[in-house]
């Protein structure tokens, strides 16, 4: 297959799986699938100049961790199951996440 997404906007982050491809923006995140390029989510975050993110691998589940709105937020979406959560993370803004491949577990840091 082949195909082409556009943004006006600069892509801070690309993070791809089997099945899913995850594009980063400044404050929102897109989720197509890979195999059609249909889009299946789009997620407006707090200013993301880094390109924050981290998906999940696992091909039984798909697991996004990414910035929420408000700065030291995080947001955790699990698609298999259709819940989202979110929660206050850090007092200061959000560096870095990271999750298992499995997306049962994950990691933050701050500045």
């Amino acid at each position: 297959m082949k195909g082409e997404i556009r943004f006006r906007n600069e892509i801070k982050n690309l993070l791809v799986r089997r099945d899913k491809i995850v594009i980063v923006l400044d404050k929102i995140i897109y989720v197509y699938l890979l195999t059609t390029l249909k889009p299946i989510a789009s997620i407006p975050t707090q200013n993301n100049d880094k390109g924050i993110c981290a998906i999940s691998y696992d091909s039984d589940c798909f697991v996004l961790l990414t910035l929420d709105i408000d700065p030291g937020h995080i947001r955790v979406e699990n698609f298999h199951m259709n819940e989202v959560k979110r929660g206050v993370m850090h007092e200061n803004p959000i560096s870095y996440l990271s999750l298992n491949y499995a997306g049962t577990l994950g990691a933050s840091a701050s500045d």
